[in-house]
Formats: C-alpha cells, sequence, structure tokens
C-alpha cells in the first residue's frame, strides 16, 4: 500500500501528506488515509540467500553454489546446465567461439554461477539463471523452466534476457509474473529497462525507460513500478521511476545515506 499511494500520488502529482506516528506512518491522499506500518519494513530482507530450498508438489529443489538441485530416490541430482552457456539456439557461431575460448582460459564456466530470480506458476518453476565471468561481472542471464509434473524434470531453455539484471548473491528474487508475463529489471549497453517474457511463446520484449543506474528493480503493489536507484558523486541516491510498458523513467526523489 506505502508504494502503491505514493508512487500514484507523485507520478499523478495528487497532493499527498505523510505523517508519523506511533510505529508507523499515516499516508493521506484526498479525503483517503492509509495506515502503514514499519514493521515489515525493518524485518530482515528475505533476499539474497546463499542457498534456498523449495518444497513443491511434493518434490525439493535446492537452489546454492553446487546448482540446481532436483531430490530423486538416490538423493539430489545437481546441475549447473552447462549446454546454455554454447548454445546455438540463443548464440551465434562467433559468440559460442569466443566461450569456448573463455572458458578454455579459465574466464568463464560453462555452468551458471548464481540464480538472479525464481517464479513459481502453477506446477512450473521459472529461474532466472545468472552466469558470471571469473572477477565476478555477470555475462549472462537465461530463463528456464522446469515442468514439475515430469517424473524426472530438468531445466528446459525458455530465452536469453537482454541485458543483465542487478540481483546480487547466490539467489536473489528479481523475477516476477505480471499479465501473463514474467518479468524483470535489466540493464544493458544502452540504460536499464524491463525485460518481459511472454509465457504462452517465449517471446521476449526489452523495454529501455532510461541511462544506465546503479541498480534497479520491481516495486511490488497493486500498480507494478520499475524503480532505477543511480548514485551520485556527492553521497545521495536519485530514485527513478517507470511503468513497465511505458516511455521513459521519471526522477522522483533523492535521498541521502541507505534506501530500503
Amino acid at each position: 500500500m506505502l508504494t502503491s499511494v505514493l508512487l500514484s500520488a507523485v507520478l499523478g502529482q495528487v497532493p499527498v501528506s505523510l505523517d508519523y506516528g506511533e510505529a508507523g506512518f499515516v499516508i493521506s491522499q484526498g479525503e483517503e488515509k492509509s495506515a502503514v506500518t514499519l514493521e515489515d519494513a525493518l524485518a530482515p530482507a528475505e533476499f539474497p540467500v546463499e542457498s534456498k530450498t523449495l518444497e513443491i508438489e511434493g518434490r525439493t529443489i535446492v537452489l546454492n553454489e553446487k546448482g540446481l538441485g532436483i531430490r530423486s530416490s538416490a538423493g539430489l541430482n545437481f546441475s549447473r546446465v552447462p549446454a546454455i552457456a554454447m548454445t546455438p539456439k540463443i548464440f551465434s557461431q562467433g559468440e559460442i567461439d569466443e566461450t569456448f575460448h573463455a572458458v578454455k582460459e579459465g574466464r568463464r564456466t560453462e555452468g551458471f554461477t548464481a540464480v538472479s530470480g525464481i517464479e513459481l506458476i502453477e506446477k512450473t518453476l521459472y529461474c532466472l539463471l545468472r552466469w558470471e565471468e571469473k572477477d565476478g561481472t555477470p555475462w549472462l542471464e537465461a530463463l528456464v523452466s522446469l515442468d514439475l509434473t515430469n517424473e524426472q524434470p530438468g531445466a528446459k531453455l525458455v530465452a536469453r534476457m537482454d541485458g543483465i539484471s542487478s540481483a546480487v548473491g547466490q539467489v536473489d528474487d528479481r523475477l516476477h509474473f505480471d499479465a501473463g508475463s514474467l518479468v524483470c529489471t535489466s540493464q544493458s549497453a544502452d540504460g536499464w529497462g524491463v525485460n518481459r517474457v511472454k509465457l504462452e511463446d517465449s517471446q521476449q520484449e526489452f523495454n529501455l525507460v532510461g541511462p544506465s543506474v546503479s541498480s534497479a528493480r520491481l516495486m511490488p503493489g497493486e500498480k507494478q513500478f520499475a524503480a532505477g536507484f543511480s548514485k551520485t558523486d556527492y553521497g545521495t541516491t536519485l530514485i527513478y521511476l517507470a511503468v513497465p510498458g511505458g516511455e521513459s523513467a521519471n526522477p522522483v526523489g533523492e535521498i541521502r545515506g541507505d534506501v530500503r
């Protein structure tokens, strides 16, 4: 509610007031008032984590530094889905050759490094996997699916993402479901924007909304917003907001200190 009320007020230029009370805020927008507790905001963030265990449809799925693990009668079977790093489905021959030499020289690994996001839709688990250079620089993110109705589900490539998300750590949560599509914020060489992969046909759209930022993420709420955060040389953070599918991000604030 805090996100939806404040952001709609900012973007819509509707007068809004904010008053602090016991353990929270009261937001007034015209005759509408909303109370917002600080309890959730002050709680430790769930992501990123070093390991995530999911119990879905009677299956145990583990995401950690070993890769993607699925428990069977023989135990946990882990995979880093190395075939994706050099598949002609999403890479040109020149790109495949470049990765082959980088792997041979030890600058890259064929298997994915971390998980940038997870989303369960009915009985299919979607994972946004991230590949990094030896120095930690991400060079690839790919969306895969696991059909949990299969006796032995395997990771199936859905799409290569344009750009790279701002995910950090071993397992993060930068993937979201919206109106029949999986959505995440990403940064390309041209700037930051919103990636949208339609589940009905796996077609991907990347909507560029502004120049490069320090990080970006989707903000959950009744109306979804993409938020970009850009560090300044004088120690503040500029905040930009965009509606996924909109033309561009708008600057809406500047904050000194940490942003949570």
